[in-house]
Formats: C-alpha cells, sequence, structure tokens
C-alpha cells in the first residue's frame, strides 16, 4: 500500500462556474433546497457575493452536509404522506372487530 504524503494543510475543491448544471436535470428539488440554504447563510450575514466557499476540518463540513440533507428529507417525508395499506375501517368507530370462526365461543 502506497503511503501518503502530504503536501498541504489543506484540500480545496473548486468547480468551474456552470461546470455542474447539467446534473440540475435529475435532482431540481434538491438542487433548489441546497441554494435556499446556502443563499440564506449568505443573507445572513449580509453578503452580495455570488461565489462561495465552505471551509473547515472534514468531520465538521461532513456534519454540516449531513444536516442539509437529512433536513431535505425530513421535510419530504412530512410534505408527502405515503399512502400505506392499511384496512380504513380499522379507524372506524363504528365497525365491529372481525369475529372469526376461530374467535367465537360459545358463551359469548
Amino acid at each position: 500500500m502506497e503511503s501518503k504524503i502530504p503536501t498541504t494543510d489543506i484540500a480545496v475543491f473548486s468547480f468551474i462556474k456552470d461546470s455542474q448544471l447539467n446534473s440540475i436535470d435529475n435532482c431540481k428539488e434538491e438542487y433548489t433546497y441546497v441554494y435556499q440554504i446556502l443563499s440564506r447563510l449568505i443573507e445572513e450575514h449580509n453578503s452580495a457575493a455570488s461565489k462561495i466557499g465552505i471551509g473547515g476540518y472534514l468531520e465538521d463540513v461532513s456534519a454540516y452536509i449531513s444536516f442539509i440533507v437529512a433536513s431535505y428529507n425530513s421535510s419530504r417525508k412530512l410534505l408527502n404522506i405515503e399512502e400505506s395499506s392499511y384496512d380504513p375501517s380499522d379507524f372506524d368507530p363504528e365497525s365491529l372487530p372481525n369475529k372469526s370462526p376461530d374467535n367465537l365461543r360459545s358463551d359469548q
């Protein structure tokens, strides 16, 4: 296994302007959500910058991005209530419990 020799104290990853926009078609909702969070971050610091950099230790940046992903997933869960496979009569106070022959006793 090759050992890695650090040549710098920090690794910087940068994108050429508009180089990632072709991938938005597959995730427009997610893009909009992240864009809004980052825009809000810029606004909260009274900045008008159109370029941003997010830096820090790997663990801290990972935690921040994880927060964005988790909050997006939570929002989707609240907005997209999936139809489940339940019997609506289970919640009907007028319905009687299902009585199968096994559940019936002679003294009832």
